[in-house]
């Protein structure tokens, strides 16, 4: 088992979908310790891997600093105010410029693959549990 835990993988991926979904509002705020012994049934499908399109994040910052660095204060102080302002014919200047500014972003905002992780679908159901000396039935929680 490669995992720090010395789990089965499989139970993780059990555990993993149990945890913080159904207990989480019965706990209140606090620091707490102890022991557990859980038994849970599970039905698993781990579906395969897969490459999904993702986009990259924009330094926009970067891209506004670059952007002043090349204007005077009052041509700055004019754009940004454009920027802000819904009524400052902001249709007719996207119609002019658009085109251009798309061009010029493209390389930044390219869409790039990767590859993601198979979906974990099922259901886990708790046999039992033994917390300290303490035995409950507890009743079959359905939580896929």
């Amino acid at each position: 088992m490669a995992n720090s835990f010395d789990i089965d993988p499989l139970v993780g991926l059990a555990l993993d979908k149990v945890k913080g979904k159904i207990f989480r509002d019965e706990v209140q705020p606090g620091s707490y310790s102890g022991t557990a012994l859980v038994e849970v049934a599970y039905r698993l499908k781990v579906g395969d891997d897969y490459t999904q399109r993702s986009n990259p994040k924009v330094p926009w910052k970067a891209l506004a600093l670059c952007l002043a660095s090349k204007v005077n204060d009052e041509t700055l102080a004019v754009v940004l105010r454009m920027a802000l302002d819904q009524d400052s014919g902001r249709a007719d200047l996207e119609r002019a410029t658009k085109p251009r500014v798309d061009v010029a972003i493209a390389p930044l905002v390219a869409a790039s693959n990767v590859t993601c992780k198979g979906k974990v679908t099922g259901e886990v159901h708790v046999i039992e549990a033994e917390v300290g000396e303490i035995l409950s039935e507890l009743q079959e929680r359905d939580i896929g």
